[in-house]
């Protein structure tokens, strides 16, 4: 539980939420008749669930009687998430806005009281989908509004947070299909764009820094909840050893395509600087939001009407077409906080997916714009022209070359890393977590993408606290493992953990971290397919231990001499582990595999 982070709190779990879209789904179904309507832009087709007493739209709304079934038993548990949020906020949430503070004030922040507030998150505007293939998406309103009660003491100030708000749309997603109870093999659920959280403070908090520590409290809070549950991120659980689906899959799904984004001009902005002569001009960039991805463009100067001709095609991977792009426009400041001018926020992929071509986005400017500081209303703020595409990814090797359409941008391809387990034990100076660090280098530039952190393998020795005293109690008589494993019905490797576990238990535990971690996850590069790239860039894969320092590289060929690999070799064909790990004796191995994807205009016919 304590590893879902701040979010699986505010649904409970992610088992308790899936459970729940069971429940529901079979309340509805059992008076539901299936349509499809056509695919939108060439979209896969999506069937409606429709209910004979309400109609159940992609994206609309449901009865009060079925919102009401999900709330009656999120307030059954809210005591219990209640409790274990609290702990959350305590040993994680304070750490990180400490974290987000200057160096200069780090461990200020204080807890002098936690009151979570007896509110309960509120579900509604339920939606249910069947994609084509075949799997059940709902989407669930999801309203918190916390009578909070958190004394806070920052810089020795008291500082009081009467009130969190918490509204977004939560996605939960049953698949693999399955013949059998309960007729899926996994759930995941996630939130397909970020929530909006709103904090109101109190006391002290109104005056003398205020805007930096809100700032801090509302990045650590959103930044947990971006990490552990906005696509590509979420949380998943594989509920079948009957199908080839595995975690990795669940958690780390195909992006469904790349969106590419071209700035034109903007016209008509703020002037967030003063000429000599009385009159406002801005040094203007934008930085595009998409997901967990942002981009930023090159600096215009000194115009209110900028035109972008170089740095200024981003490509992103999406994963849902109801994905959100938000533009932010700011005014570039060499010594003072870059302002923001305007921004258009909620741009839907499905909106740019058929292609736009100097489409002008209008800008708002509210509280935050250097045009509005400190007004709530949102007045016009000029306007951002872009143009976009829409790329398919396919494993097909596009051998009569790269079309001129994927050529004209940054990205042609994908590079992958499906990482599963190590096999071995890390030595004692490289302590846990450990991460994977994919490398690009040697070509047209250097790139790079990290893992999450590994995880312990789970005890084998799951055996209750009466087992486990007796066991200890027949080794205590000088019995043999095997025959303290035959009475116990236990493994001798049960008994054998059991026993080491009691004469030092830390020390186990952390032996455990370091032996067979697992990973269960994938890693992708977006990458150009440029000359250098072709023939120069070369690729390896890094492991880094929880005081990021490197711990060793993967080998790639059979004699295990060589850590880099030719990026065009893993375009040609994929490659599969486990590679060594090199300078670790005894050996430890990585099982991971390399391959790439491509960038198409059109979809690849069917196989």
């Amino acid at each position: 539980m304590s590893s879902l982070s701040l979010p699986a709190a505010f649904v409970g779990c992610g088992a308790g939420l899936g459970a729940l879209a069971t429940l529901w789904f079979q309340r509805a179904s059992a008076c539901a008749s299936c349509s499809v309507r056509s695919p939108r832009n060439g979209g896969p087709a999506n069937a409606v669930v429709e209910r004979r007493d309400s109609t159940i739209l992609a994206g609309g709304s449901s009865s009060n009687a079925d919102s009401e079934f999900l709330n009656g038993i999120v307030r059954i548990l809210w005591p219990r998430i209640n409790k274990h949020l609290k702990t959350l906020v305590e040993e994680n949430i304070v750490k990180a806005i400490d974290a987000a503070l200057p160096s200069e004030v780090h461990g200020s922040i204080k807890i002098a009281k936690l009151s979570i507030g007896a509110s309960t998150p509120h579900f509604g505007g339920i939606g249910v989908r069947l994609t084509n293939d075949e799997a059940i998406v709902m989407d669930l309103g999801i309203d918190l509004t916390s009578d909070l009660d958190v004394q806070i003491k920052a810089f020795q100030i008291p500082l009081g947070i009467r009130a969190f708000s918490f509204h977004g749309t939560l996605t939960v997603v049953l698949w693999p299909p399955a013949c059998k109870p309960p007729f899926f093999g996994g759930f995941q659920v996630y939130f397909v764009n970020p929530p909006d959280i709103s904090i109101d403070f109190q006391g002290a908090m109104q005056v003398a820094n205020s805007k930096m520590i809100y700032r801090a409290i509302h990045d650590a809070i959103m930044k947990a909840i971006m990490n552990a549950m906005v696509i590509p991120a979420r949380i998943a659980q594989d509920l079948s050893d009957d199908d080839d689906i595995g975690m990795n899959e669940l958690k780390y799904p195909e992006p469904i395509g790349v969106l590419r984004l071209l700035m034109r001009s903007a016209r008509d902005l703020p002037g967030g600087d003063l000429n000599l002569d009385g009159t406002r001009t801005s040094d203007p960039y934008v930085i595009v939001e998409l997901g967990q991805c942002s981009w930023r463009s090159k600096t215009v100067h000194k115009t209110t009407n900028p035109r972008w001709e170089h740095g200024n095609v981003a490509d992103f991977l999406v994963y849902d077409e109801q994905q959100c792009v938000n533009f932010k426009v700011y005014d570039e400041d060499e010594y003072s906080q870059d302002d923001l001018l305007g921004h258009a926020r909620g741009i839907h992929v499905a909106e740019l997916v058929p292609g736009v071509v100097d489409e002008p986005l209008p800008l708002e400017a509210d509280g935050d714009c250097i045009s509005n500081l400190g007004s709530s209303p949102r007045v016009p703020a000029g306007s951002l022209t872009i143009s976009s595409r829409w790329f398919h990814l396919s494993d097909v090797v596009p051998v009569a070359g790269i079309s001129p359409g994927v050529a004209k941008g940054p990205s042609q391809l994908v590079l992958k890393a499906k990482i599963e387990d190590i096999v071995g034990q890390f030595p004692a100076h490289a302590p846990a977590p450990f991460f994977v660090r994919l490398c690009v280098f040697g070509g047209s530039e250097d790139l790079s993408a990290t893992s999450s952190a590994s995880h312990a393998q789970k005890s084998k020795a799951t055996v209750t606290d009466g087992v486990r005293r007796i066991c200890l109690n027949l080794v205590q008589q000088q019995m043999q493992l095997d025959e303290v494993a035959s009475i116990t019905g236990l493994t001798c490797e049960q008994v054998d953990e059991i026993v080491r576990f009691n004469s030092n238990p830390d020390k186990v535990l952390e032996l455990g971290k370091r032996t067979n971690p697992m990973f269960r996850q994938t890693v992708r590069l977006l990458l150009p397919w440029t000359a250098d790239m072709m023939y120069k860039a070369r690729v390896s894969v890094e492991i880094i231990d929880g005081k990021r320092k490197l711990v060793g590289k993967c080998l790639f060929d059979g004699k295990g001499a060589s850590s880099e690999m030719p990026l065009q070799s893993i375009a040609a064909q994929e490659f599969k582990g486990p590679f060594p790990i090199s300078q670790l004796s005894p050996p430890v191995s990585l099982q991971c595999s390399l391959s790439v994807r491509w960038l198409h205009v059109e979809p690849a016919p069917p196989v």
